[in-house]
């Protein structure tokens, strides 16, 4: 076990984790800081490390998705925004990133398909099983930020049969 912790902390001491050359990823630097947290074994250098990290992917694929540029990924936007509500401290946030976090999050929902699901590479992946998460989870975070419902409303995805297929209303 203490190997395996130290391997995680040292991919993770840049701030990032990333794997086999691919470019780093908020979704494994999520697991990543959400394994060490449990084990206590996050300092606060690396925090700081990942905090800047986080808030700088966020601006990144607020960017990437206002130029609609086939590069954004709003499944990353969603990872960074639960890693700037984790580890960051809610009280140091300055106006400036609540601001940007309120927007990550419109953006998010804005991205939603009719059907309550978000266009992924290559598949479309349903919304339920992040969206309750992810509000709750900037909300506990950042109070001042998310109070108001998103934009766009979400859709309820039709309940499926016993076979799996989905029952019409």
């Amino acid at each position: 076990m203490r190997q395996a912790e130290k391997l995680l902390k040292t991919e993770i001491s840049t701030g990032s984790v990333s794997l086999l050359g691919y470019p780093p990823s908020a979704y494994l630097t999520q697991l990543v800081t959400r394994v060490l947290a449990t084990r206590s074994a996050i300092d606060d250098a690396t925090r700081s490390q990942i905090l800047d990290w986080s808030w700088r992917e966020l601006d990144h694929q607020l960017a990437l998705l206002h130029a609609n540029s086939k590069n954004a990924d709003v499944f990353q936007l969603a990872y960074c925004m639960i890693l700037v509500s984790d580890v960051g401290d809610p009280g140091e946030a300055t106006p400036e990133q609540s601001l940007i976090l309120q927007t990550a999050l419109d953006v998010f929902f804005e991205k939603q398909l009719p059907d309550g699901s978000l266009a992924a590479k290559p598949a479309t992946v349903s919304l339920s099983w992040c969206r309750e998460r992810l509000l709750l989870r900037v909300r506990v975070a950042c109070p001042n930020v998310a109070q108001s419902k998103p934009t766009k409303p979400v859709a309820k995805i039709p309940p499926k049969t016993s076979t799996g297929s989905i029952v019409p209303r």
